[in-house]
């Protein structure tokens, strides 16, 4: 995987039918390049009533390609970096 994507890293969904979705990584499968993203392909199965369920229906997560997700910042470590940026700027503009 080029992006180094981690679990708990946050991503957003670049194309298919959830393109613009953001979620966080719940769980990868490096060796099929796939990424599982909470609340993103999530699929409606049927299921059997068992001794330990009483439900008819599980909703399971379903994986999307690594190269349809982009990694992101969290908008926290945006504006510290922004801040930063800002902090470093002023100080060689007063030295001048």
């Amino acid at each position: 995987m080029a992006a180094k994507i981690k679990k708990g890293d946050t991503v957003k969904v670049m194309s298919g039918a959830y393109k613009g979705k953001i979620g966080i990584v719940n769980r990868i499968d490096r060796k099929n390049s796939l990424v599982y993203i909470d609340g993103i392909n999530v699929k409606k199965r049927a299921v059997k009533k068992g001794e330990h369920s009483n439900e008819n229906f599980v909703y399971v997560v379903h994986p999307i390609h690594y190269s349809n997700v982009k990694k992101i910042e969290p908008l926290s470590d945006m504006r510290d970096s922004q801040s930063s940026l800002g902090d470093s700027d002023s100080a060689t503009s007063e030295t001048k």
